[in-house]
């Protein structure tokens, strides 16, 4: 639901909430960084070729062994793509919501 809105325009509420302070830059964070990683995570986990998952269940493989093992290893490149799309959106985030929302007191 949020993830067509850009993160900053969640710095005010988010200073309405938690104040000036190391918080709300936290929360932005998570609010830019989560929905990126959740869909590319899913999209990753989805384009992992069925082969895959069926020679390890016939070879006795549990669902949760399968999925950590055998798809999470296959999807890894594709993971990491997503955690670096999602860092430039944290940084971008962050750089300006320490212009925003910065204090004397968050350099110490």
């Amino acid at each position: 639901m949020t993830r067509p809105l850009p993160p900053l325009a969640f710095i005010p509420l988010l200073i309405l909430w938690f104040g000036i302070g190391q918080a709300p830059k936290i929360v932005l964070i998570i609010i830019g960084v989560g929905p990126i990683m959740v869909v590319s995570t899913l999209a990753a986990l989805d384009s992992v070729p069925k082969e895959l998952e069926q020679c390890s269940r016939t070879l006795g493989a549990s669902r949760a062994y399968t999925l950590w093992h055998v798809q999470v290893r296959a999807a890894l490149p594709a993971i990491m793509t997503g955690m670096r799309i999602a860092m430039a959106a944290s940084w971008t985030s962050i750089v300006a919501a320490e212009m925003i929302a910065a204090n004397s007191d968050s350099a110490t």
